[in-house]
């Protein structure tokens, strides 16, 4: 069984590496991809997983302006004591805002614990073991604790708030965006965070990571994709009840109930193109093209904005749908 043992309530700057441990599995590493599920504040700060939660990321995160190797030793604890518990985890990860170059054979942004010093490997190691000790009353298995030090990685989350939302979005060029819009948006998903986080779960026991799902303390990168998109356009997407203003010429003579089919369909198409893991590319690159249209032709209408050049409509969707999402666009914007 693996009981939770470890709860807190973070503010300020923790909670701001919290989320940027969050996007940074999201969208920052090379599988990024394979993770689907953001688990809050349970077996870590953020562990990711895949779709069926059989593959685990774990990450602990931390702001601290200046790390000493026995404070990084002390915070590897909770990964450590994951990788002896009964629960496989496949990546092990201390998330920092940043570590000394002195302490390092070579400054980079993510490395293993080989590119520490030989003097500060050894204070990381005893700084770790300490603090199990202090925690469990019982010394750390020095064997456990070098092979967990061969498979630990550490990330320097140097990026300030905005370049961690401008990951999430894959347009292919840069569409400037106004900083203070980008911190709000990572503010929002900090706020979805800390939400999750006042859920209690400790001294709760599972026998399975699927388990954890039950205790809704978790987010899906379909939550977080869609929450960006809203804020970028400006209107919530998938919403049936709503018809988009520029969207009342389009649909003006239908009845109602074709008009509820059509909006339904509309957000089908868009969802699932959105998130569309063959082709995720392809709703940003369709997004980028309708933002900069819009943007650069205030004054026209939606079906207007269709006509002036052939637009790059992906397979999951239609002139409707895609004149559906302009609508939306123009609306919000």
């Amino acid at each position: 069984m693996y009981e939770f043992t470890t709860s807190e309530r973070t503010v300020g700057i923790a909670a701001e590496y919290e989320t940027k441990a969050l996007l940074y599995l999201m969208s920052y590493r090379k599988d990024s991809a394979d993770i689907d599920t953001f688990i809050i504040d349970c077996f870590n700060d953020v562990t990711g997983s895949d779709n069926d939660l059989r593959k685990l990321w774990d990450v602990q995160s931390k702001g601290d302006k200046n790390l000493s190797p026995k404070l990084i030793g002390k915070y590897l604890v909770t990964l450590f004591q994951n990788f002896v518990s009964n629960i496989d985890f496949e990546h092990y990860i201390l998330l920092v805002r940043d570590i000394h170059k002195d302490y390092l054979h070579k400054e980079k942004v993510a490395f293993g614990f080989d590119n520490f010093d030989d003097d500060r490997q050894t204070r990381i190691k005893n700084g770790l073991k300490q603090e199990y000790e202090r925690r469990n009353k019982k010394a750390a298995d020095d064997i456990a604790v070098d092979y967990f030090l061969t498979k630990v990685m550490f990330y320097c989350a140097k990026d300030k708030k905005q370049e961690f939302v401008k990951k999430i979005i894959k347009f292919k060029s840069k569409i400037h965006f106004q900083d203070t819009l980008l911190e709000a948006i990572f503010d929002e998903i900090r706020n979805e965070q800390a939400k999750l986080k006042t859920i209690d779960v400790f001294g709760k026991k599972i026998s399975d990571p699927q388990e954890v799902l039950a205790y809704k303390k978790h987010l899906s990168r379909t939550n977080i994709e869609t929450l960006v998109v809203n804020r970028f356009i400006g209107m919530e997407l998938f919403n049936d009840n709503t018809v988009p203003f520029e969207f009342m010429d389009i649909i003006r003579g239908l009845d109602k109930e074709d008009v509820k089919d059509i909006i339904q369909d509309c957000n089908a198409d868009i969802g699932r193109t959105l998130f569309n893991k063959n082709n995720g590319y392809a709703f940003w690159y369709l997004l980028e093209e309708i933002l900069t249209m819009v943007k650069k032709n205030p004054h026209l209408d939606a079906q207007q904005i269709y006509a002036i050049k052939p637009l790059r409509i992906p397979y999951t969707m239609n002139e409707m749908s895609v004149k559906y999402l302009i609508s939306l666009i123009i609306g919000g914007l």
